[in-house]
């Protein structure tokens, strides 16, 4: 029996570039296009998400009532510049991970198939999407980690002196002057765990790691590692502070996934029409 899938019934034909095709770079320019216009639609959604998943009582934070609230504070402070702070990593980390994850998941797909178009189960997808999940996030977690950063420079548009990081490859330079590799890859093993599982599990059952994910990011805390994390949260905020920002999260997701499909499945076609022409 071939690695990951069956046998080819007796005297079938290996069809040599089978796999080759499977393997489809349209599939990495799809989810590039899906996901940067989705992340550029909802970015604000995803600022107002970190801000409430930090807010751990720290004097230095803004408090904010309310998803509306909170945007209403940032666009009085910062303008429309404010509720884009962070933008670039994230359309270029969302852009990555889409299309490295769909590039990933289809080419882990044709590997398991063993060139032929031959159906896997069900378990056999789920363990796809885990592996192309966590071999995306190995490859675009320094992204995140200075999208985090810059999201959580407040006040930063009004008053440059607040202004830690001056942008993406600024804050990644900074982030490794300061805190060598290690700080781009803050909770590596733990997170690429948890990402994995994000691709298979629903977001209720995960939303948690992102708070955590984004409290050992945030530059403003200190923590000793995960657990020292999830102990401070639970002791400080009890079960809510796990859940903190879950509302513009959820509310984010549902037009995120909707429009980054429709966008890749779209490209997609039309990539694969060019090809055949």
């Amino acid at each position: 029996m071939s690695m990951g899938g069956p046998d080819p019934e007796p005297g079938a034909a290996r069809p040599p570039d089978r796999r080759r095709r499977l393997v489809k770079y349209e599939d990495l320019a799809a989810g590039v296009s899906g996901g940067v216009l989705s992340t550029l639609v909802l970015h604000p959604l995803d600022l107002v998400k970190v801000r409430f998943a930090v807010s751990d009582g720290l004097e230095m934070r803004p408090r904010y009532n309310g998803i509306v609230h909170c945007i209403k504070s940032i666009w009085k402070v910062d303008g429309i510049q404010g509720l884009y702070q962070g933008v670039t990593p994230n359309v270029m980390g969302a852009g990555l991970s889409w299309g490295l994850y769909f590039f990933f998941y289809n080419a882990i797909k044709a590997y398991k198939q063993d060139g032929f178009p031959t159906p896997l189960s069900a378990t056999q997808h789920l363990i796809s999407a885990a592996q192309a999940g966590a071999m995306t996030l190995c490859i675009t977690n320094p992204i995140w980690v200075t999208k985090t950063r810059l999201v959580l420079q407040y006040d930063a548009a009004a008053d440059p002196s607040k202004r830690q990081y001056k942008g993406m490859f600024h804050a990644l330079l900074k982030i490794y002057q300061n805190e060598g590799i290690r700080g781009l890859y803050k909770n590596t093993l733990e997170y690429i765990t948890m990402a994995a599982l994000s691709k298979v599990f629903a977001v209720s059952a995960t939303y948690p790691y992102q708070v955590i994910r984004a409290r050992l990011q945030d530059q403003h805390t200190q923590y000793s590692g995960v657990m020292n994390a999830i102990w401070r949260t639970w002791s400080n905020e009890g079960i809510r502070g796990f859940y903190k920002g879950v509302l513009p999260n959820v509310v984010k997701v549902t037009p995120a996934c909707c429009i980054t499909f429709l966008v890749y499945e779209n490209v997609l076609q039309f990539l694969l029409d060019l090809r055949t022409s």
